[in-house]
């Protein structure tokens, strides 16, 4: 975890999300979402070593429908005053979402999100895998 310290572009964070992060977790995307999900506009980032698995190349519409999708989800379960993780398929995700051939071969989501309580905003990561699922090992 401390190569996360030296981490200063999207390209050095690809490659540490690939290395150090994935051998402790096995992904095949991450998408971040910041901001105030679910009602202002909000930020988010996809990093993955997929073909067109890109911030740019995803429509925002679909990014935002998953996001606060999940965003819901996670703040009932957690209450919204607290971290939680929630591991699911993620195939019902994509039934409200704009279509897009690389996310359509994601089957498996793996979400946590961090509330930010001074800002008034919500960190969510979105780890996605193609085949496996995720295991509580």
């Amino acid at each position: 975890m401390r190569a996360s310290l030296a981490v200063e572009s999207h390209l050095a964070l690809l490659l540490w999300l690939q290395g150090d992060v994935r051998r402790m977790i096995p992904h095949d995307v991450l998408v971040s979402c910041n901001g105030s999900i679910g009602s202002d506009p909000y930020h988010y980032d996809i990093v993955s070593a997929i073909p067109g698995m890109r911030t740019s190349l995803l429509p925002p519409r679909t990014v935002q429908a998953i996001g606060e999708r999940i965003h819901r989800e996670w703040a009932a379960a957690a209450g919204n005053v607290g971290p939680a993780a929630i591991a699911r398929d993620f195939a019902p995700y994509l039934a409200a979402a704009e279509p897009h051939a690389g996310l359509a071969t994601m089957r498996h989501a793996l979400c946590h999100a961090i509330p930010d309580t001074r800002f008034r905003v919500d960190h969510l990561y979105i780890l996605l895998r193609q085949r496996e699922g995720f295991s509580n090992a």
